[in-house]
């Protein structure tokens, strides 16, 4: 009735303001509860349990393991809203760095693709990529992972069910690897010359690359 309306409204209010993020929420490590921004309507009962979900152990491990303060999911479908997502957690801490729990948000993986990965201004842009440390790559500018979600037997419910593409240059990957930056002159799988940049994004963990056209940046000759 009129409060499924007024709740449809404030999360289409939400979202408006929030770009790229789809929910944010908290999971309390003792009780396990969650709280979900915007609130909704969900078929979760009694037996589901945010710290048993991929998004809670991976931030919590990293943490754990590696002293990692942001968790991110590779790309997938989330469950609520069909559309294909990354999350991102980070650790809760109290005292003597005890985790009590993980606030992440989901980011839209679309919005993402739009305000960090477009060319505007750069001379002889190709396509730029997201790689994880892997040097795979997470999001780009040129792959459209709507359309690898549909070609899925069924809906990728889980982090990780979406297939990272590699980085098409083996020497980026093992620059990326190694936690460096830099750049390189290479041909692309296509064909032509090409000058490849790549930048480690520290606090994300992540690597930006971009890919440009060599003739372009000297003019034709």
């Amino acid at each position: 009735g009129r409060r499924a309306a007024d709740d449809a409204a404030w999360r289409a209010a939400f979202r408006a303001r929030g770009g790229a993020v789809a929910w944010a929420y908290v999971a309390s490590a003792r009780s396990g509860a969650l709280a979900l921004l915007p609130g909704m309507e969900t078929s979760w009962d009694a037996r589901y349990d945010p710290r048993a979900r991929p998004w809670y152990r991976a931030t919590v491990e990293g943490w754990r393991r590696g002293g990692r303060r942001v968790a991110w999911s590779a790309p997938y479908v989330d469950g609520l809203l069909g559309r294909v997502v990354l999350a991102c957690g980070a650790p809760c801490l109290g005292a003597d760095d005890e985790v009590l729990g993980v606030a992440a948000v989901d980011l839209l993986a679309h919005e993402l693709v739009v305000a960090c990965l477009g060319p505007e201004g750069i001379a002889g842009f190709r396509r730029a990529a997201l790689l994880d440390p892997a040097g795979r790559e997470v999001l780009a500018s040129d792959r459209d992972l709507a359309r690898a979600a549909r070609a899925a037997d069924a809906p990728a419910l889980e982090p990780g069910e979406l297939p990272l593409a590699p980085c098409p240059y083996p020497g980026v990957v093992r620059e990326v690897a190694a936690g460096r930056s830099g750049h390189v002159l290479a041909v692309a799988p296509g064909g032509g010359e090409v000058l490849v940049v790549w930048a480690r994004l520290d606090p994300l963990a992540w690597t930006l690359a971009v890919e440009l056209d060599a003739r372009a940046l000297v003019g034709e000759r």
